[in-house]
Formats: structure tokens, sequence, C-alpha cells
């Protein structure tokens, strides 16, 4: 099929599930996934409740008595916790600026990420919601590439990446369902 990258295939796939059971929470698949993983609750809250302390921050990697003292690898000042890692450390200032739909919605020690991603989905239109997801994944996916492989690359890249991953990932779906159609 001429997959350049099969885990960011994979990676794809599982967002476009998780994005179809979030728009359609009543069709058949989401109603399957619900009684097999989150019968309690709805898929966003089960999933952002427990994001604070599942997400492995140098923060919770400190509480979980791992070896390490719990400041962001990055900017070396604040501890890493879920809000700092992915929206708060000042070495992500640019791509803040970039997100200026973004404007005036922030994140701090007083309120958690989850609460802060919650009024995001709230206030957001859906394709804004879909950069922003897009672009707190590459953020992650940065950061864990500067802590173990070989050196992270610059914020202001993201947000121009981010735009061009989902103008891909929505070019192929439209083509997928063509096919498909």
């Amino acid at each position: 099929m001429g997959f350049r990258d099969l885990g960011v295939f994979n990676q794809a796939l599982l967002a476009k599930q998780c994005w179809c059971i979030i728009k359609k929470p009543d069709s058949l698949a989401a109603m399957v996934l619900k009684g097999c993983y989150f019968e309690d609750c709805s898929f966003m809250f089960d999933k952002m409740a427990a994001c604070n302390d599942r997400i492995p921050t140098m923060f919770n990697l400190a509480n979980w008595k791992v070896c390490v003292d719990g400041l962001c690898p990055n900017c070396k000042r604040s501890p890493e916790m879920t809000a700092h890692a992915l929206w708060e450390c000042s070495k992500l200032n640019v791509i803040r600026n970039e997100c200026r739909f973004m404007e005036g919605m922030r994140c701090n020690d007083k309120v958690s990420f989850c609460t802060f991603f919650q009024s995001c989905l709230l206030r957001l239109n859906e394709e804004k919601v879909a950069i922003f997801c897009v672009i707190l994944w590459r953020i992650w996916f940065i950061r864990n590439h500067g802590l173990f492989e070989d050196g992270g690359v610059l914020a202001d890249s993201i947000y121009t990446w981010s735009g061009e991953f989902l103008s891909g990932f929505k070019a192929a779906n439209e083509v997928g369902a063509a096919v498909l159609g």
C-alpha cells in the first residue's frame, strides 16, 4: 500500500477511532468499545479524568518513586506536570504564540490539564480542536524524542508540521472514502 511509516499510520487509525467515538457515541462501534473499556462513564471522561496521573511526566515519575528529580527536562526550572509538559513550559512560547486561536486560554497550577482541555473542547470549533490535539501529540512526541533519542526538534516547527499532518490526514480520509464509497 506504500505506507512510509507504519507507526504513524497506526497512530492515525487510533486517532480516527477516538474521533469517531467522540462524534458518533451512539454508533455500534462506540457502544461495543464503551461496553469493553469504559462502561461506567463517557469515553472522554474516562480518559481525561486520569490523564494527570497516568501520563509519565517527570513529576509523576518522581511521585511513582522512579529515580528522577521531577523537573522539566526542557526548561529545567519547573516541575514537569502534564500542563507544563504539554502547554505551559517556557520553551513552548513560540508554539503558544502561533496558536492565535488559543489566545486567552491558559493552564496553570490552579487548573488541571484535564479541566483546561475540557474548556478547549467547549470553546473551540471542530477544526481548532483537531489542530490543537495534533499539536499536543507532536509536543509530547518531540519531548520524548529529545529525552530518549538524539535530541528534539525546534518548537517553532510544531505548528507548521501539525497543520501539514492534519491536511494529509484529511486528504487520505477523503481518498479512502472515495475508494470505499
